[in-house]
């Protein structure tokens, strides 16, 4: 049908999921990938159910060369077919995103398991260490290499809904929404473990905590792995968090870690934690991110709460109170005003032995860089770190994720209490 025709009918109003997909449809079909991709994602927005209109636009990100965008897509359209009883589309999607990951993969994760090696594993907040759940001797390794208390569970970081909902004894319908709105991406979801998962990986605690990396890279390597994989970030216990591959290379021997080379992290800190608790319908903050409670909580189903994060919850990954620390004394100063920030600066001029940490003014870009500029200031020699901060960073929300790694990663905190 003439892709004009439908496009005409949808501008006078004649709006519609079928509407969308044949002109979708019909686009692609003349080359037209870019104007078949803006109908099909309507499509999905429209009827998020429906096989077809995922099938279609992974295949036209995919001729747009967008090959995480066109793997995302078939991803959830796997999920959706598997709902649906569509075994062909399933089937489908699944060769064609399995394509996409070899062409990428330089290796065999499970290759390099098998020679007791563990993985340096790209995500978009910190590189992560991983190793299979289903093998107890390299989960213990990640232990050792790091230097990791035992008491200290570890993030499952997983490929597919599938592989999330294997691990977990109760996937409610908070967790569906919330891995529907943010998965993937940087936000960990706690929930009770199934018996897949062993005590070792949750310090004994009858919760699990889970995550679906935004990264291509990452997601290839958990598809191609045997099982899920965990995946604490590659550096010693309570140190910098690597945000690229040279910080771990830097780190670990060849012959212990194969690190995958997926670019500087794009997030830049660990994910945002969250509990979920399926029997009283809860959902409380274990750690902050680059997600915002309010984001989160406006998601959550009509009968859940968010409870407050000062209620006792299960331990999870950044909860000590000295972390994330370079090895040289850092304090951090928070002042009133740019202009105080301004005024100080010009005092530290005057000290050799310091060292000035400046940081982006736009949160985003201060949590990608905030790792690697302390990387880069520790390198430098001077006695001390100092970072200044203005006073409104502890009132934004946006904040909120840095100023919990810079309080732990302080040796000295001075001005408001964060």
């Amino acid at each position: 049908m003439d892709p004009t025709v439908i496009e005409r009918m949808i501008e006078q109003g004649r709006d519609s999921y079928e509407a969308r997909l044949a002109a979708g449809q019909a686009r692609l079909k003349q080359g037209e990938a870019e104007r078949a991709r803006e109908h099909l994602q309507v499509a999905t927005r429209l009827a998020p159910d429906k096989t077809m209109a995922w099938q279609v636009l992974g295949e036209a990100l995919k001729a747009l060369d967008e090959l995480p965008a066109a793997a995302r897509a078939w991803m959830r359209g796997i999920e959706v077919a598997r709902g649906n009883g569509d075994q062909q589309a399933e089937k489908v999607m699944t060769v064609w995103l399995k394509r996409i990951d070899k062409a990428r993969l330089s290796i065999d994760p499970n290759e390099v398991f098998a020679t007791g090696r563990l993985i340096g594993l790209p995500t978009e907040t910190v590189y992560g260490l991983a190793a299979p759940i289903d093998r107890p001797e390299l989960v213990q390794r990640v232990f050792e290499l790091k230097g990791r208390p035992p008491g200290h569970p570890l993030i499952v970081h997983v490929g597919s809904l599938t592989q999330a909902r294997a691990c977990v004894a109760d996937w409610p319908e908070a967790a569906e929404m919330l891995a529907g709105r943010y998965w993937p991406g940087p936000l960990t979801l706690v929930l009770p473990k199934s018996d897949r998962v062993s005590d070792a990986i949750t310090a004994g605690q009858a919760t699990v905590a889970l995550r679906m990396p935004d990264h291509p890279l990452a997601l290839a390597l958990l598809r191609a792995s045997s099982a899920p994989l965990v995946a604490p970030s590659a550096n010693p216990f309570t140190r910098l968090s690597p945000t690229r591959a040279e910080d771990v290379r830097a780190v670990f021997a060849e012959d212990q870690v194969t690190v995958v080379d997926g670019g500087p992290c794009r997030v830049g800190i660990e994910s945002t934690i969250v509990a979920l608790d399926p029997g009283a319908k809860t959902a409380r903050l274990l750690r902050p991110g680059m997600i915002s409670s309010e984001d989160l909580a406006a998601v959550l189903p009509p009968d859940w709460s968010w409870v407050e994060s000062s209620v006792a919850g299960p331990r999870a990954p950044g909860q000590m109170r000295e972390h994330y620390r370079p090895s040289r004394p850092l304090r951090v100063e928070v002042l009133a005003d740019p202009a105080a920030i301004e005024h100080r600066r010009l005092a530290l001029e005057a000290r050799p032995e310091l060292v000035e940490v400046r940081l982006p003014e736009a949160a985003e870009a201060a949590a990608r860089e905030l790792y690697q500029r302390l990387r880069e200031a520790d390198r430098e020699g001077a006695e001390a770190l100092v970072l200044l901060l203005s006073e409104a960073c502890l009132r934004d929300p946006a904040w909120a994720g840095i100023v919990n790694r810079l309080a732990k990663a302080a040796s000295q905190w001075s001005g408001p209490a964060a």
